[in-house]
């Protein structure tokens, strides 16, 4: 699995680093991105974890479990407008400095990516 992750992070940071500005280049980004944010894979693991660690060993009814699945994803989308609200933010400051703020995140995707063997 971590390969995967390698893999992933290492071709992330290939992408990003290559991005050339372009309206159709950006339409292909935000439906992937998109598409990805649908099946965000990190909500469905918050979730599993909560409902395996906090909801189940306390109570095991289906009115509990749906309660607290509508507040995860509660949260989720919370956490989804505030990610969302501080890139609008900052979108100016990264469109000004682009090229350096590229080159610093490839370098920590790939950091990330070969601390993972760690």
């Amino acid at each position: 699995m971590a390969f995967w992750g390698l893999g992933g992070s290492l071709a992330a940071s290939w992408h990003a680093q290559r991005f050339k500005e372009g309206i159709q280049r950006c339409a292909v980004f935000f439906l992937s991105g998109f598409i990805l944010q649908i099946i965000n894979v990190k909500s469905i693991l918050f979730y599993l974890t909560v409902l395996s660690a906090f909801i189940l060993p306390f109570n095991e009814s289906l009115k509990f479990i749906v309660t607290y699945l509508a507040i995860t994803i509660f949260l989720g989308w919370m956490a989804l407008l505030l990610w969302s609200g501080f890139g609008s933010l900052f979108k100016d400051f990264f469109a000004k400095h682009d090229k350096p703020f590229r080159l610093i995140m490839c370098l920590l995707l790939i950091y990330s990516a070969g601390t993972m063997f760690v």
